[in-house]
Parts: structure tokens; sequence; C-alpha cells
């Protein structure tokens, strides 16, 4: 990168004089523009400018295409770097780093990015899907846990970029509930599918952010807004107590669960959420249904 400047990139990583690896890139594009439907959505002037990145590495006009205010943008930041050549950490931390802080990078270009890798690393990995539907997921080749580090980058930071100083910031994660819906919906699928093994709930990092995003405030359930959640995050303790892991051996999903199960016993917690959870592990607090959706 020191030889070139943003948004200028080495596009060495693209061989476009091997006519090999061109055609291998062709083809893997016809596999891929299907994903970007419903969650990972482009408008056709968006996924042009993410083809031509794809295939031949030239990047957008940033400058021109800074007042397109539209939510699906173009070359966001996920975008940019899973669909970059190269799976160098090294080489895509400073394309990332460099990204977040151009100036003519909008906050859209972000926000878009982070919303659709954390949709496709999280819930939609969780979902069963038919053989049909598989073909439309967003797969990202075994990189989900890589490209969710580099996209968050310090999680210690809260927000993106970290230094701040374009007067505005992404929050990397947002205080409050201690279960995000759909947590533990995976755990009454029929059985762990191949889209379930890019599920970042099984993370150590992905539930290192979860728990950066649990709430502190010791009032949390006292607030009105936040009663009727009681519910839902008792719901996700049994479901993540009553899930038997020895039937299901190991997969995704008890890899989950037995990671969380140490993390609720071991971590600290607001006391109203520490004794949800000791009520279920009691035989307190059971919940008919638990595995309905």
């Amino acid at each position: 990168m020191s030889d070139y400047t943003f948004p200028e990139i080495d596009t060495s990583y693209w061989k476009l004089n091997d006519k090999a690896w061109v055609a291998e890139r062709k083809a893997k594009w016809a596999t891929i523009e299907p994903m970007f439907k419903d969650g990972a959505s482009k408008s056709k002037k968006g996924l042009g400018i993410i083809k031509k990145y794809f295939l031949k590495g030239i990047m957008p006009d940033f400058k021109a295409l800074y007042e397109w205010r539209n939510t699906e943008r173009h070359l966001d930041l996920f975008c940019f770097l899973w669909l970059h050549p190269s799976n160098d950490k090294q080489v895509l931390t400073i394309l990332r780093n460099t990204y977040v802080n151009y100036p003519l990078i909008d906050e859209w270009d972000i926000t878009v990015g982070v919303s659709i890798l954390l949709d496709y690393v999280t819930y939609y990995a969780s979902c069963e899907y038919s053989e049909a539907e598989s073909v439309e997921f967003l797969s990202m080749d075994g990189q989900g846990e890589l490209l969710f580090d580099l996209v968050m980058g310090d999680l210690s930071n809260p927000s993106i970029p970290e230094q701040d100083a374009k007067g505005w910031s992404v929050k990397k994660w947002r205080e409050g509930l201690l279960f995000y819906y759909g947590m533990t919906d995976w755990l009454g699928n029929e059985k762990s599918t191949l889209n379930n093994e890019q599920c970042l709930y099984q993370s150590d990092l992905y539930l290192d952010y979860w728990y950066k995003s649990c709430s502190t405030d010791p009032a949390y359930f006292t607030k009105p807004k936040h009663k009727r959640l009681s519910r839902v995050i008792k719901l996700a303790l049994y479901r993540i107590h009553d899930f038997d892991t020895e039937r299901e051996g190991d997969s995704p999903r008890s890899r989950f669960v037995i990671k969380m199960r140490k993390i609720l016993d071991e971590r600290d917690f607001i006391h109203d959420f520490k004794q949800m959870w000791l009520g279920v592990k009691s035989g307190e607090i059971v919940i008919e249904n638990a595995w309905d959706k």
C-alpha cells in the first residue's frame, strides 16, 4: 500500500494475465452474483461496481458516489474485504483501516457492510435451508470469522472508525439486549446443516462480542421497555441448558451451547440475569414448548 494512494490499491492480486485465473474468477462470480438477494441485496448500479472490483480490481469513484444516498450502496466495507483475492489478514487489515478512515467513505459504506456481515454469520447462518435455498445463501468459504475480525476491528473500541475523526462513528455493538432475537432458534432445528458451519454463534471471537453487548445496568429489567424481554431471555437460557449435546454430537450447535454454558457460569452479569440462569439450572424456571419458533 505504500506505493498507492487510496482509493488506488495494489491490483497485482488480480492476475489478469493468467487466463486460467481469469476464467476461474468469472466462474466464481456466477455463483456469487445470485447471493446478492434478500439481506445482501444491491441495486443494479451497485452490483455493477462490485462486479468490476471482483473481476478486475477496479475501485469505485468514491468522490462521484459520495452523495448517492442509497442504503444498498455499492462496495461496502464487507464486500471490499470479502471479494478481495487475498485472504492474508495482514494485507486485508491494512486495506480495512485505510478504507474506514478514507475521507470519502460514507457512513452507509460501513453500516451496510457491518449489517450484511452480521446477518449472514449469525441469524441467516443458523437457519435451515433446502438445497435450492442454499445456492443463494451468501457463503464466505470458511472465512466468516476472519471477515468478522477484520470488519469489526478491535472489540475493545466500540466504534468504526476507531479514531472517530469524521464526526460520526458506527457502533460495533449496542448495549442493551442480553440475547439477540433468534440467537437460540437454531437449537430447535431438526438438524445441523452445512450452512450452520458458518454460524459464528459457535465462535469465541463472536461470543466475546456478544458478551460486550450485554447490559451492565442493574436496573435493566425494571424499565418498562425491557420487562417484556424477560420471557425471551428465559426461553433462550432454557434452550441452552436443555439442549442435548450428547445426542447431537460435535456440531456448530453443540459447540455454541457448551461455550455459552461456560460463559453463563463463569462470567459476571447483572443480578437479575444471573438469577434467571440459576433458576433454569435448578429447575425453578421451566419453559413449555421451548423448541417452538
